[in-house]
């Protein structure tokens, strides 16, 4: 079959529409896609951003967990003088103390400048830094049992964390029925490495 001119003026119009709609399907066709992909791009980035706000949430949530969690501990640290600044003149008004309460016969004591430690075996101290005071007591005493009243008061009278290593007993003398003890100690303390 052959067109002729006529046929084809009478078509023309025809295929001119559906060569425009056919572009126009193309074009549509061909913006879609790019607005789907734009959107798809869109849709990821906010999943990304909500997954990173829920993860901050997680974070967040967390340290306040932490923070209900060992608040009390540790302002309880901060009271008994565990946390902070080496409480040294509080050690020596509170020995000073308990001297006048005639727990044992007499003691003396001499307390050495603060060093830094590293705990053995080692442990996670975190952000803060482990420092010992080391403290020798010599006391006099009458029985054993005084030696333990005297811990007694030293750990719930005197700011801090005493932490006893060693006591050695022995007879004041041999016709005496006194004892000495030559107690090896020293006290802890932690600083926080963030506070100047």
């Amino acid at each position: 079959m052959k067109l002729s001119k006529s046929d084809w003026t009478l078509m023309q119009g025809s295929v001119i529409t559906l060569s425009l709609a056919l572009i126009a399907s193309v074009l549509l066709i061909y913006f879609s896609e790019q607005y789907a992909a734009r959107a798809m791009r869109t849709w990821h980035r906010a999943q990304q951003q909500l997954h990173a706000a829920q993860s901050n949430l997680n974070e967040i949530q967390q340290q306040r967990d932490n923070i209900a969690t060992y608040l009390r501990p540790y302002q309880h640290a901060q009271q008994a003088h565990l946390i902070g600044v080496e409480p040294r003149l509080d050690w020596l008004e509170s020995l000073a103390k308990l001297q006048q309460q005639n727990l044992v016969t007499s003691f003396s004591y001499s307390i050495e400048p603060q060093k830094s430690i590293t705990p053995q075996p080692a442990i996670d101290t975190g952000n803060f830094e482990v420092h010992f005071s080391a403290m020798r007591l010599q006391i006099e005493l009458l029985h054993e049992a005084q030696l333990l009243s005297f811990f007694d008061a030293l750990h719930r009278q005197v700011p801090g964390w005493y932490q006893l290593d060693s006591c050695t007993l022995t007879r004041a003398n041999p016709t005496d029925a006194g004892l000495k003890a030559e107690c090896q100690g020293g006290w802890l303390t932690l600083q926080n490495r963030s506070v100047p």
